[in-house]
C-alpha cells in the first residue's frame, strides 16, 4: 500500500482485506469503499515519483519492461536481496498497485536469476485484473514539469552538457550545471562531483528510481487501498478471486 501514493496524487488508503463482496444471487455482502484518504506528500512530489517509476517499466533500459499492461500507464521497480535469495516487484496502473515476491521460505538462494518471476507473476495477475477496464493515464500535477539535466552534475543543463529528462516542480531552486558553463560552483556540486560513485547514471529519457519495496504478495486499489492473500508467492489480485474483481468492476 505504500506505492499506493504515487498514483493517487500523495493520498494514502489504509489497507483492507476486502472490500466487496457478493453472494451468488449479487447481493452485497460485505463492502468497504468508504475509506477516506490521508495525504502524506504533497501531489508535486507524488507526480515526480511516479514519472521516475515509469522509467524501468517504459524506459529502454528498463529492468522491468515485461510488467507493462498494454493500455495502461505502468510504473514499478524491481527489487533483488544479497546472494539473490529474494526477488521483488512492486507497481501500479492507474487503478491498481499491487506487490510480489519470490523466494524460498527458508531463505534459499534462488538458482534461476536471469528471470524475475516477481514480475512475471505480478504482471500475469495484474493483466487478469485489468480486463474489461477503460484505458487511462496517471494525471500529473500541474506544478510538475519536465526540463533538461545534465547527466555528470545533475544540475539544470546548459547548451553544453549531456542530458536526460527530469520532472520537477515549477519553482524548484535547482541550479544550472556549473561543469559546462552557466551556472556556478556550490559547495554542494563540489561535494557531489568529488565523489564519483554519486553520477555513475545512464543517459535515458526518464530518470530512474532506486527505491524497493518489501512487501509481499499484496495489493492495492490506486484510490481505495485493499490487501489481500493467496498461498502462493505470487501477488494477488486487490480481490478475493479474479471473478470478484470482474464483478466488482463492471
Amino acid at each position: 500500500s505504500a506505492y499506493v501514493m504515487f498514483g493517487s496524487g500523495g493520498i494514502y488508503y489504509s489497507p483492507a482485506t476486502y472490500y466487496l463482496v457478493k453472494d451468488q444471487q449479487g447481493n452485497v455482502v460485505l463492502q468497504n469503499t468508504t475509506a477516506r484518504g490521508v495525504r502524506v506528500m504533497s501531489e508535486e512530489a507524488a507526480s515526480i515519483m511516479n514519472r521516475m517509476l515509469l522509467a524501468p517499466v517504459n524506459g529502454s533500459s528498463g529492468t522491468a519492461r515485461s510488467a507493462k499492461i498494454s493500455g495502461f500507464d505502468t510504473f514499478g521497480k524491481t527489487g533483488t536481496t544479497s546472494n539473490n535469495k529474494d526477488r521483488y516487484f512492486c507497481g501500479g496502473t492507474p487503478y491498481y498497485v499491487g506487490a510480489a515476491w519470490w523466494g524460498y521460505a527458508d531463505n534459499k538462494r534462488l538458482e534461476y536469476n536471469s528471470v524475475n518471476y516477481a514480475t512475471r507473476a505480478w504482471t500475469f495477475v495484474m493483466k487478469a485484473a485489468h480486463k474489461g477496464l477503460p484505458s487511462k493515464k496517471f494525471k500529473l500535477s500541474k506544478n510538475v514539469v519536465a526540463r533538461q539535466y545534465c547527466t555528470v552534475s545533475g544540475g539544470f543543463a546548459s547548451s553544453g552538457c549531456p542530458t536526460a529528462t527530469g520532472y520537477y516542480s515549477r519553482n524548484s531552486a535547482m541550479p544550472i550545471c556549473p561543469v559546462h558553463g552557466g551556472g556556478t560552483m556550490t559547495k554542494a556540486f563540489t561535494a557531489l562531483l568529488a565523489d564519483s560513485s554519486s553520477f555513475r547514471t545512464t543517459t535515458t529519457k526518464q530518470s530512474t528510481t532506486s527505491s524497493t519495496t518489501a512487501s509481499t504478495t499484496s495489493s492495492s486499489k490506486t484510490t481505495k487501498s485493499t490487501k489481500s492473500t493467496k498461498s502462493t508467492k505470487a501477488t494477488t489480485t486487490t480481490k478475493a478471486t479474479t471473478t470478484t474483481t470482474q464483478e466488482a468492476v463492471g
